[in-house]
């Protein structure tokens, strides 16, 4: 028990997730030994999620809520096995300026406006975007933009957005450009980390994505930096603790800075 709360300890993130769900995946295994080990492993961390607060008591619940074991157990069955056998770790940010009017007809929206997102060794060709949530996009409907042009934020959470990215590079490849003659490839940037760094930020990226979604302040000819607790697609990777090319959030600054730390090298 001591082990664990000692490196319970050292693995904690301000303002994030505590890096205790490798160990937790170790402990659970499936079915009932799941259960005992979250019992245990809530016990231990209890302290961490109170000092969220309502944050942290919803985390709990999503978490170690017994409707969600299984899907942690296979989840971390897999992030187990690849932390085990593999030597290399990082994470990539992925991303691509839209393609603005000069999109085809009946393209998502997110071609035209451009997206970032954050891939990972362990499935690299799987990339996960921060955008307003489905329950955002439901509530608001046809007023979402109009919401989010105003400067409002609105709930976001993280999705997996692989086809989007996919999608933007079959553009690329096919010759779409924007009026200036550039167009929509993406770009990343790969950043090494250490094992359980990985862990930490993989097991957030896929559990714990969701914050507030907002675009960047100010304007293309006076950016500014985007303000602490809301982010958009761009900047929510500070959210765990990776570096970012650039702290506006907009893109047309961002993605150059992102292929120039990339060596212009273009995803997947």
């Amino acid at each position: 028990g001591g082990v664990i709360y000692d490196a319970v300890r050292q693995y904690q993130q301000p303002g994030g997730w505590a890096c205790y769900n490798p160990i937790q995946g170790l402990l659970t295994g499936m079915g009932a030994a799941a259960l005992v080990g979250n019992i245990a492993l809530l016990a231990i961390t209890l302290p961490y999620y109170a000092g969220l607060g309502l944050q942290g008591f919803g985390l709990l619940l999503g978490n170690v809520g017994l409707w969600n074991l299984g899907t942690n157990a296979l989840f971390l069955s897999g992030l187990l096995t690849y932390l085990t056998f593999s030597t290399e770790f990082y994470a990539e940010i992925v991303g691509f300026r839209g393609l603005g009017h000069d999109a085809p007809a009946g393209e998502s929206p997110l071609i035209k406006l451009g997206h970032v997102g954050t891939a990972y060794s362990q499935n690299p060709g799987e990339v996960s975007g921060f955008r307003p949530s489905s329950a955002a996009e439901a509530e608001y409907g046809d007023d979402l933009l109009n919401m989010l042009g105003r400067g409002d934020s609105v709930p976001g959470t993280i999705h997996d957005d692989t086809g989007i990215f996919n999608r933007a590079n079959e553009l690329a490849n096919q010759g779409v450009t924007r009026a200036d003659g550039t167009n929509s490839t993406v770009y990343r940037w790969r950043i090494p980390l250490s094992r359980w760094d990985y862990a930490s930020k993989y097991w957030q990226t896929h559990f714990a994505g969701t914050g507030k979604y907002q675009l960047p302040p100010g304007t293309a000819q006076n950016p500014v930096p985007m303000p602490a607790g809301v982010n958009n697609c761009a900047t929510w990777p500070r959210e765990i603790g990776l570096p970012l090319p650039e702290n506006t959030g907009w893109l047309q600054f961002y993605i150059e800075r992102l292929k120039e730390l990339g060596g212009g090298a273009v995803w997947p």
